[in-house]
């Protein structure tokens, strides 16, 4: 037993315990104080059993696991900014998403008068194209539209003077007396040369100083995005399946969901989190293969011409997230396109071009679709199945699932908690202090700190709440029994995050009549019924749904 006890005086790692240990400890010390109270346990021991500090290991495990459950809870960044932390899980912050810049002359042919003559204008790497042209400013024409025409034997001529003409520039300030006198004369041959078309080279230099970066589609936080416990969970499962296709090089990440459960801002979120550019292909059962390489445009001086796709600027895109929203409804001979793609090839062949796309530095592959045991849904493509890794992300949890019988119903607030910013009177709270009010008015834990701001309108609004969330849960309930084949009630509609929000934006403006009132409809039932009602045509499902929320 001296032995046993001496063990216990140490814990050596904190990071494999669980909450079972502390009740263990527990038993240890409760054994401990009663060792020390018998008489027939020898002295010795008891100096031993003195020295244990059981209590404070419990002490220091309590506040190791409670720290550790926040974790779970939390989405933190590096303080150099490199790392972000969601829930226990880190992934890097993409810094190489500064994409470099240039400019370069083009020229669009035309006859005129039988001669090929040209339209200058200038294209950045980017696509983006500039033509020169304008009004006099300050009484001054540097060049008009009538200087953007020229023969193209003048354009050929004057494009081949380009790189002399950048050495030329940057060499009539060199300390170096030759070279300096060498430009200075080129230059002045160049303008006697080419005296009404030398602007273009000099624009050329200016647009190539001026504009060298852009930072590639980096969104903006969703100032309306909340990150409850529910989501932090969900992304923290995201980023270790996306960790995983990036350290081997493979794979593609499908996000499972409802309509409305949030699959595209979780996307959105991580992008914002990690500095990343999102590029979104919408699949359909009438995209071709064609879609996947390239965009047609049409021009009236260039005709019909070709832009790269979605897709292809994503892989082309270093850190770019790729997402194929509604994946699952790509033909089959489409899917098996990207079967390259999402292999350790990781490229795009795109077939009769005999060209090849490989996929950029960090480019993440993600695709999003409703759940494949409902009716009506396209099936997964088998190519692509096999390649994928699939994650469930469900509406956020209501009802707590660790309640035990004797104890009341609790509920929890993740839903709620996205819901309160579009109140007037919950807005203003923070997540903090809205749980708190939450778990005084819905789950009856009274806390003095409420007392200070729960007034009765506010304890009125998140009633509201707590009956738009649970309607939302039911009608969701029936709306899976029936696309999975459990009911036969025709519940088609699906009660997404946007209805639940749409109905709490209502409570501030809801007025009841005394019949209403007498009929049992509350502020809360109202709203959803004006918000969902009208989306439904009159039939079954509208007048059992407008049913089910007066009952609820």
């Amino acid at each position: 037993m001296k032995e046993k006890f001496k063990t216990m005086g140490k814990i050596e790692s904190l990071s494999a315990l669980r909450q079972e240990d502390i009740d263990r400890l527990g038993e240890i010390e409760r054994t401990r104080e009663e060792l020390l109270q018998s008489r027939n346990v020898p002295e010795e021991v008891k100096e031993i059993l003195c020295q244990m500090d059981v209590k404070v290991k419990v002490s220091e495990v309590e506040a190791f696991l409670e720290s550790r459950s926040r974790e779970r809870e939390m989405i933190a960044e590096e303080r150099n900014g490199k790392k972000v932390r969601i829930g226990r899980e880190w992934t890097t912050v993409f810094e190489d998403n500064e994409e470099k810049l240039s400019w370069d002359i083009v020229a669009h042919q035309f006859r005129e008068q039988g001669q090929t003559m040209v339209d200058i204008s200038f294209m950045r790497s980017d696509g983006l194209e500039i033509q020169p042209g304008g009004e006099p400013v300050e009484g001054k024409v540097r060049f008009g539209d009538k200087d953007r025409f020229m023969p193209i034997e003048k354009f050929k001529a004057l494009k081949n003077t380009k790189e002399n003409y950048l050495e030329a520039i940057k060499n009539i300030s060199s300390d170096d007396k030759k070279k300096k006198e060498k430009a200075r004369v080129y230059l002045k041959e160049l303008h006697e040369k080419h005296p009404n078309s030398e602007w273009v080279l000099r624009v050329l230099r200016h647009l190539n100083g001026v504009a060298t970066k852009k930072v590639t589609g980096i969104l903006g936080r969703d100032p309306y995005f909340v990150e409850t416990l529910h989501v932090v969970k969900t992304m923290e499962k995201f980023i270790r399946l996306m960790n995983r296709q990036r350290e081997r090089g493979q794979g593609v990440v499908i996000i499972q969901g409802d309509a409305g459960t949030g699959k595209n801002k979780i996307v959105d979120h991580l992008a914002y989190l990690t500095r990343r550019p999102v590029f979104r292909f919408t699949c359909s059962a009438g995209k071709d293969e064609q879609d996947l390489k390239y965009l047609l445009e049409y021009d009236s001086k260039r005709g019909t011409y070709r832009i790269n796709s979605t897709v292809v600027e994503a892989l082309e895109t270093p850190g770019a997230i790729l997402e194929f929203d509604e994946i699952n409804t790509l033909k089959p001979e489409v899917a098996k396109i990207l079967n390259s793609l999402f292999d350790h090839d990781r490229a795009l062949f795109l077939g009769e071009d005999k060209e090849v796309v490989k996929a950029a530095n960090e480019v993440v592959l993600v695709g999003l679709q409703n759940p494949q045991h409902y009716m009506g849904v396209k099936p997964l493509a088998e190519t692509i199945k096999s390649r994928a890794r699939i994650m469930e992300i469900t509406y956020p949890p209501f009802e707590k699932e660790d309640k035990t019988s004797h104890e009341p119903k609790q509920y929890r607030s993740d839903e709620a908690m996205i819901l309160r910013q579009y109140v007037a009177n919950l807005k203003e709270l923070d997540l903090k202090d809205f749980q708190l009010l939450w778990d005084n008015v819905v789950n009856d834990k009274s806390d003095p700190l409420a007392a200070d701001f729960l007034t009765a309108d506010r304890k009125e609004r998140i009633e509201d709440l707590k009956e738009i969330v649970d309607m939302a849960n039911k009608i969701r309930e029936a709306y899976r029994a029936y696309y999975e084949g459990k009911s036969d009630d025709p519940i088609k509609f699906v009660f997404s995050l946007r209805e639940s929000i749409e109905a709490a934006s209502e409570l501030d403006d809801i007025e009841l009549t005394d019949k209403e009132k007498e009929q049992g409809i509350t502020r809360a039932k109202k709203a959803v019924q004006e918000v969902i009602l009208p989306k439904i045509p009159i039939g079954e499902e509208r007048t059992y749904l407008s049913t089910l929320i007066t009952e609820l």
